[in-house]
């Protein structure tokens, strides 16, 4: 479970990324350029991601360290370090397979189009 100062830091980020979707909302009912929604988008989903790796660590730093019944030895203790560094460099969201196929199918679409364009 998260501590007092944890729970927070981490409130005070959510409010801020609340308010990111509110201004997103705003924008999706005004006159705007597509990609101006989709940059906002972007933003609240890295926000979001961000404090869930943030959960995740703190999970590996505390949580699981507290769930032994015992005192970590130190050898132990620096695996659980080293987890965590992995987490950091390499946990990032693995592209799907679906995700694979649809950027792929959209790049054709954009050839495609990029190809007529140029004929006429």
């Amino acid at each position: 479970m998260l501590k007092p100062e944890a729970q927070r830091g981490l409130t005070l980020r959510l409010r801020r990324i609340e308010g990111q979707v509110r201004g997103l909302e705003r924008m999706v009912t005004e006159p705007r350029l597509c990609v101006e929604l989709l940059t906002q988008i972007a933003a609240v989903q890295s926000a979001l991601k961000s404090v869930g790796d943030e959960i995740l660590h703190y999970h590996v730093r505390r949580c699981v360290p507290e769930s032994f019944s015992r005192r970590l030895r130190n050898k132990e203790r620096e695996r659980l370090e080293e987890m965590e560094k992995i987490f950091v460099q390499y946990c990032k969201e693995p592209a799907s397979p679906e995700s694979n196929a649809q950027d792929n199918s959209i790049s054709k679409d954009f050839r495609n189009l990029v190809g007529d364009r140029k004929a006429s």
